[in-house]
């Protein structure tokens, strides 16, 4: 129950504002070109401050203490957004709030699989309620953000994390013992990415630029090709993140079953159907079943990934394992993606874009 709570509590204060960033945005008339450098900063950062954190915590063991100060750090950070009213200002507190904030879920990662033991593929069973969280949450905010003003996208945050805060400080101070070993750190992270572990990731950074290119350019396309209203953007916002709690509740028995390798090929393929969908669509409305396979792909794969990369991580460097998988795939994978669609939508066209992505995604399974 401990671990379900703190992932509802995390995911709930990051995601229950975050949908309405951009209406802070648009709020200070930025224009689109200023929004998509916003956009991107996130990513950019967080590719470079997950992993160095966690590094940081392996190396010293002082994994709770970390979590605790960017937890306060990060939080502090995001209320400065209330200030905020040109694009340097929010340029400046997005990347410094994400450069804090950034190893937060990977940390809660990395002590969940931890305190899961040998039953590791419960992962998904207790991931879940981060989905809840995400689903739920931000319709929720909307109602709220109607009824008040946007400041309550600062309260939700602060209050979650709030309480997020005072339940950490149960947690363990750190997230595996400390390993004796005179093994330089840099030397551990180059071995890690020459290893099984650097061709995973490989993978990892294709499909996280897939999901970069259907977040980025699935509402626009939907929009300038079939005059997509609001209600139906909304309907599947919440259809594809509700969607990952089935998905992520029987992920344990299949992951028990089929293993890591066949969990992750599934998500391709189920990737490459999705957007072959897509490619084919000709019904805006229709866009909400499609939007199911999103449940599949995201939680079959995020639970393999997870407990894979736990697997393959020297001792001690659990916690930077699960860094780098975070920093890959919503970083690294998330700028790439961004500006990989941009050309492709703009040079072919949304719908040659979803196949080429689809073919890319088969290729790297």
């Amino acid at each position: 129950l401990y671990w379900k709570l703190q992932c509802f509590l995390v995911y709930g204060a990051i995601n229950s504002g975050a949908p309405f960033i951009i209406l802070l945005y648009k709020k200070y008339h930025l224009s689109t070109f200023e929004i998509g450098w916003l956009n991107a900063i996130a990513p950019i950062a967080a590719s470079f401050a997950a992993p160095l954190w966690a590094l940081f915590a392996d190396n010293t063991g002082r994994h709770r203490d970390t979590l605790l100060v960017l937890s306060l750090i990060s939080t502090c950070i995001f209320s400065c957004l209330y200030f905020c009213s040109s694009f340097v200002s929010f340029l400046l507190v997005i990347f410094f709030m994400t450069v804090f904030a950034a190893p937060l879920l990977p940390f809660l990662d990395s002590y969940i699989i931890q305190a899961l033991g040998s039953n590791k593929s419960q992962y998904g069973r207790v991931r879940l309620y981060g989905s809840i969280a995400c689903g739920v949450l931000p319709m929720v905010m909307g109602q709220i953000i109607d009824a008040t003003s946007l400041d309550a996208i600062f309260v939700s945050n602060a209050v979650g994390m709030v309480l997020f805060l005072l339940a950490s400080f149960r947690l363990p101070r750190v997230i595996a013992p400390l390993v004796q070993d005179t093994t330089p750190m840099a030397t551990k992270v180059k071995e890690m990415l020459s290893s099984q572990m650097g061709l995973f990731l490989f993978t990892v950074l294709m499909l996280g630029i897939g999901f970069s290119i259907i977040n980025g350019y699935l509402f626009l396309f939907l929009i300038d090709e079939l005059a997509a209203s609001n209600t139906l953007l909304g309907l599947a916002v919440s259809c594809t993140i509700l969607t990952e709690i089935p998905f992520f509740f029987f992920s344990q028995p299949l992951l028990d079953k089929v293993g890591v390798r066949m969990m992750i090929i599934l998500a391709h393929v189920a990737f490459a159907v999705r957007v072959l969908c897509y490619a084919l669509l000709q019904n805006a409305w229709l866009v909400l079943p499609i939007q199911i396979l999103h449940g599949v792909i995201y939680s079959l794969f995020w639970s393999a990934a997870v407990t894979h990369m736990n697997q393959l991580a020297p001792p001690g460097m659990e916690a930077t394992s699960i860094a780098l998988l975070s920093a890959v795939f919503g970083g690294v994978a998330a700028a790439v993606g961004s500006l990989l669609g941009s050309h492709l939508y703009n040079a072919f066209g949304p719908r040659a874009m979803f196949v080429y992505s689809g073919i890319a995604i088969l290729a790297s399974a």
